[in-house]
C-alpha cells in the first residue's frame, strides 16, 4: 500500500551549514525536512526527499549504493541501509534528521538500473534485460510528488500491461501486515435456497445497502499530511491554529439520513408526501465508526456488552443534532483498564534511547490525566472530566473536526460547538498568521507560486514564510531549546507530547474550506521507530481487523 504521506518529493536543499568537528557530512533542509547530506552538495541543488518510516523498494536501494550488505549475497557494501531499507529519525552529529535525500540525478539512475536488475522480483532469467529501453521519466520539477512510475511499454517484454514501479511506500512491520489482512469468507451455501435462507438474504443485502449509504453519510477522516509537505498550500494572510496531537484511537459518531433503513411502504409515501414538501416518516439513524469501519448502531444483542466505543457513542447521541458529524480522539484507558496507547522504550544503554528512558522510564503510558480506575464515559452520565469529581476519568474524548449538513464548521466554531457538547477539544497551544504581508496577487495558493515560478520574489517570500511556520510549529512540537528526550504533553508530564497539529481556515473565496497538516516531535519519532522495530501493533495501523474495531 502507497500511503501519500510517504511518497518521495522532489525538492531543492536549503540551509546548509557546516555541522561543527564534521567535515564530510553538513545540515540542510528540503521542503520543511531535517537533513544530513554530504559536504559536495550545495544550497539549490535538486534532489528527491523520502520522508522517514519509509521505505525503499530493496532494487532501488541496491541501485542506489544504499545498503550496507547485498540482499542475495551477503556481501558487505558501503551503504548504511539494512533490508529493509527503512528511513528513520535519527541524530547524527548532533544534527536532528526525519529524512533521506538523494540528487535528482542519483535518483532517476537507480530507478533505471533497479527496474532493469535481473535479481528484481519478475525479471528472473531475463538476461537481455540490460539491451531493453530505459523507462522514460518525468521532466521532474521542484515540488512535485513521485508515486508509482509507469515503465515505458515493451521496456520490459513480458510485461503486458505495462509494469508501475513503487520507489517508496509506508513501512509496515510484518505482524501489522498480518493483522491486516482480511479474513476467510464464509463459504457460500450450495444448491437451492430455503424459503428461510432467502429472507435472511433480502435482510442481509438491505443491510449492505444501508450500510453503504451509512459510510456516504459519516466519511472517513482524511489522511492529514505532514506539515512539511502541506506548508507550502498554506493560503496567504490565513490564521494557523496549533493544537496538541493526542496520541489515542479515533472514533466518529453522527446523525445521518439513511432513506434505505425505512421499509419499501414508508419511502413510498414519502415519496408521495415530498410534493407537499413533508415526510411523515424520519429516515434518521445513528452511524458510528473507527478510523476505518463504519456501522449503523443497532440494538445490542442479548449476547453483547457494551465496550468503550459503544458507551462513548451512547453518551455523544443525545447531544448530537440532526445532520450532524463529530471526529474524535479517545485517550486514557480502555473500561478494562488497558492503556489505550503505550511504548516500550529500547534496552539499549546508549545513544537517544537512553536519554529518552532516563526521562520518562522503561515503558511510556500516554495517560492525559486519566487513571485506569477512573470514571468512564458511560450514556446519561456527565463527562467525567467535569470539575466536581474528585476521581481521575478513565478516558477522555477530544473532539477536533465537526461537520453539519456535509459543512465544515470553522476552527472557532467547533470548538465553541464542542463547547456546548460538554466534550473536550485539543489543547490550543499556539496561533499566529501565516505569511501576513503576502497580497493576493500572487494567487490563493502559495505551492502554484512555489513550483511554477511566478516570481522569484514572490517564491522567496514563500519559501521564507513557509520556513517561518515550521519553526513556530517546532518550537511547540520540540521545545525552543530541543531538548533531546522531548518536551511534556501539555496534558499530562509523564508522557512526552507527540507533536502538534496545524490548521488553517481558507475564506470562502479560496475553494476549500481548511488546510489542516500535523509535525511529530523527533523524540516521539524515535520511539515509534523503535516500536515498530520490536513489531508491535498500533491498533490505528490495524483498525478495522482487530477485535476493538467492532
Amino acid at each position: 500500500m502507497t500511503e501519500s504521506n510517504y511518497v518521495p518529493v522532489v525538492a531543492s536543499l536549503e540551509d546548509v551549514t557546516p555541522i561543527p568537528g564534521a567535515d564530510r557530512i553538513v545540515s540542510a533542509s528540503a521542503r520543511g525536512y531535517r537533513l544530513v547530506v554530504g559536504a559536495n552538495h550545495k544550497a539549490g541543488e535538486l534532489g528527491v526527499v523520502f520522508p522517514a518510516e519509509g521505505v525503499l523498494d530493496l532494487q532501488f536501494a541496491l541501485a542506489a549504493g544504499l545498503l550496507m550488505k547485498h540482499p542475495l549475497t551477503g556481501a558487505k557494501l558501503d551503504g548504511y541501509l539494512a533490508d529493509p531499507p527503512r528511513i528513520r529519525n535519527l541524530t547524527l552529529r548532533g544534527v536532528r534528521t526525519e529524512a533521506l535525500w538523494l540528487p535528482l540525478a542519483d535518483f532517476c539512475a537507480a530507478v533505471e538500473r533497479a527496474v532493469r536488475s535481473p535479481t528484481r522480483p519478475g525479471n528472473e532469467g531475463f538476461a537481455v534485460l540490460a539491451n531493453l529501453p530505459a523507462p522514460v521519466l518525468p521532466d521532474y520539477k521542484d515540488g512535485d510528488e513521485i508515486g508509482p512510475i509507469e515503465l515505458m511499454p515493451g521496456a520490459l517484454a513480458h510485461v503486458d500491461p505495462p509494469d508501475y514501479f513503487v520507489v517508496a511506500r509506508k513501512y509496515m512491520p510484518p505482524v501489522t501486515a498480518d493483522w491486516r489482512k482480511p479474513d476467510d469468507r464464509a463459504p457460500r451455501p450450495s444448491g437451492p435456497l430455503t424459503r428461510a435462507q432467502q429472507a435472511a438474504a433480502k435482510v442481509r443485502a438491505a443491510q449492505q445497502v444501508a450500510e453503504r449509504l451509512a459510510r456516504q453519510a459519516l466519511p472517513e477522516h482524511y489522511n492529514t499530511p505532514p506539515a512539511h509537505r502541506a506548508a507550502y498550500h498554506l493560503p496567504p494572510g490565513a490564521v494557523v491554529w496549533a493544537t496538541d496531537k493526542l496520541h489515542g484511537t479515533s472514533g466518529r459518531d453522527g446523525i445521518v439520513s439513511v432513506p434505505s433503513t425505512l421499509s419499501p411502504w414508508k419511502r413510498a409515501i414519502n415519496r408521495i408526501a415530498a410534493i407537499v414538501k413533508r415526510q411523515p416518516f424520519d429516515a434518521h439513524v445513528r452511524v458510528n465508526g473507527t478510523r476505518r469501519v463504519t456501522r449503523i448502531v443497532r440494538p445490542l444483542r442479548p449476547d453483547q456488552t457494551p465496550d468503550m466505543r459503544r458507551d462513548i457513542s451512547d453518551w455523544l447521541a443525545p447531544r448530537l443534532r440532526v445532520g450532524e458529524c463529530v471526529y474524535y480522539e479517545i485517550v486514557g484507558f480502555d473500561h478494562g483498564g488497558k492503556p489505550i496507547q503505550k511504548q516500550r522504550v529500547s534496552a539499549s544503554k546508549g545513544g537517544e534511547t537512553a536519554t529518552l528512558r532516563a526521562a520518562w522510564g522503561d515503558e511510556i503510558v500516554y495517560a492525559y490525566g486519566c487513571a485506569p480506575d477512573g470514571v468512564p464515559i458511560k450514556p446519561g452520565h456527565p463527562y467525567p472530566h467535569a470539575a466536581n469529581l474528585a476521581q481521575k476519568p478513565q478516558q477522555r474524548v477530544f473532539i477536533y473536526r465537526i461537520t453539519q449538513d456535509g459543512l465544515e464548521l470553522p476552527f472557532e466554531n467547533m470548538r465553541k460547538r464542542v463547547a456546548e457538547i460538554g466534550a473536550e477539544s485539543p489543547p490550543l497551544l499556539g496561533s499566529w498568521q501565516h505569511a501576513p504581508s503576502m497580497t493576493k496577487a500572487i494567487g490563493d495558493d502559495a505551492h502554484d507560486v512555489y513550483a511554477n515560478g511566478k516570481s522569484e520574489d514572490e517564491a522567496a517570500f514563500v519559501r521564507d514564510a513557509t520556513r517561518e511556520t515550521m519553526r513556530r510549529a517546532r518550537d511547540l512540537a520540540e521545545g525552543i531549546a530541543r531538548p533531546p528526550a522531548g518536551v511534556p504533553s501539555s496534558l499530562d508530564p509523564t508522557h512526552p507530547l507527540e507533536g502538534v497539529v496545524l490548521r488553517a481556515d481558507h475564506g470562502t473565496h479560496l475553494g476549500t474550506t481548511h488546510v489542516v497538516c500535523k509535525l511529530k516531535s523527533h523524540a516521539f519519532g524515535v520511539l515509534e521507530g523503535y516500536a515498530k522495530d520490536r513489531g508491535e501493533v498500533d491498533p490505528e495501523e490495524v483498525d478495522g481487523t482487530s477485535p476493538d474495531a467492532e
